[in-house]
């Protein structure tokens, strides 16, 4: 019987170590990011990029532009959104995470939630990243 309770435990140990292994080494591949805006879905997909001038967008949900960066070897996630004002797009709401590999589990659930509201336009965008871990 002693044996039966040392190879649980044996087990056990395993379980966890393999566990602690995986969580360890889960490396994030992509972040996706869901806007919306007058009952209108766009869908952002940031793939990690070294050029700090390189960025998703989408002008899908006129009036609004967004704008998504994932600068994987500084660890930031930046959001950027916009409004239309005629002849260029203004900046109205942007938000950087410190996002790696190391934390990338701790957003699989989403960044938060983002209520960009433009007063110009008496408007209000939905915006959420989520990371895409494995």
């Amino acid at each position: 019987m002693r044996n039966n309770g040392l190879h649980k435990n044996l087990i056990g140990t395993l379980l966890l170590a393999v566990l602690v292994f995986f969580g360890a080494n889960c490396r994030a591949t992509q972040v996706r990011c869901v806007a919306e805006f007058g009952g209108k879905t766009s869908t952002l997909i940031a793939e990690p990029v070294d050029d700090a001038y390189r960025f998703v967008t989408d002008d899908a949900l006129v009036p609004f532009r967004v704008s998504v960066q994932y600068l994987k070897a500084r660890g930031k996630l930046k959001m950027y959104a916009y409004h239309d004002s005629k002849d260029r797009f203004v900046l109205i709401h942007a938000a950087e995470f410190s996002f790696n590999d190391a934390n990338c589990a701790q957003y699989t659930q989403g960044f938060g939630l983002n209520r960009i509201y433009s007063a110009k336009m008496e408007k209000e965008l939905l915006f959420q990243c989520f990371a895409e871990c494995h």
